[in-house]
């Protein structure tokens, strides 16, 4: 019994890594983040893929498949604001290799336009995937439309390398660096 609720423990807590940049703070994404991310999510459906409206219960099962994920880690991005901290979005590294990963998921409340938070945001994940866990390279892809993440990535050292389509929408693959993100240091 003591195995079982060691191992129930250790899938909640997948991951320990966090960050503070700027103005957030990037936490391992937990339960309780999960419906807010969900209404984040469906207000910004037109940045993603696929654009469907999510249920708390597909939100909900989903949550579950990604506990069980080994090469995927999200992160609860919290906005510092007034010395409150406010859950502002949320940011992740998947399909992760020894040398390489994908950024995505990414999403911040509108509600916070205008304070560099998306900027922070990015900065500190890419110091987890480059600082802590080592990697080369990092990937992304950002449909074609989303003018202001294609900016934000470009300035951060983003170039493009490819197009795909994907569900009928058009893509721009990026990649960036380590060498180059860590030699700049943002």
């Amino acid at each position: 019994m003591e195995k079982k609720a060691r191992r129930e423990r250790e899938i909640l807590m997948r991951h320990q890594y966090q960050a503070s940049y700027g103005s957030v703070c990037l936490r391992p994404l937990a339960e309780q983040d999960v419906e807010a991310l969900r209404i984040l999510r469906n207000k910004n459906k037109q940045f993603f893929y696929s654009d469907t409206e999510i249920t708390q219960e597909q939100q909900e099962q989903w949550f579950k498949r990604y506990l069980a994920k080994k090469n995927d880690i999200m992160f609860a991005v919290y906005a510092q604001i007034e010395n409150t901290d406010m859950f502002a979005g949320a940011t992740a590294l998947y399909n992760m290799s020894d040398t390489r990963c994908e950024f995505g998921r990414f999403v911040i409340d509108d509600s916070f336009r205008g304070r560099g938070l998306g900027r922070d945001a990015l900065v500190a994940t890419m110091g987890i995937a480059f600082g802590q866990l080592k990697m080369k390279s990092m990937h992304l892809s950002v449909l074609e439309c989303n003018c202001r993440a294609l900016d934000l990535y470009e300035r951060l050292g983003f170039t493009v390398i490819g197009k795909e389509d994907i569900d009928g929408k058009r893509a721009l693959v990026l990649n960036a660096v380590a060498s180059e993100f860590l030699s700049r240091r943002v």
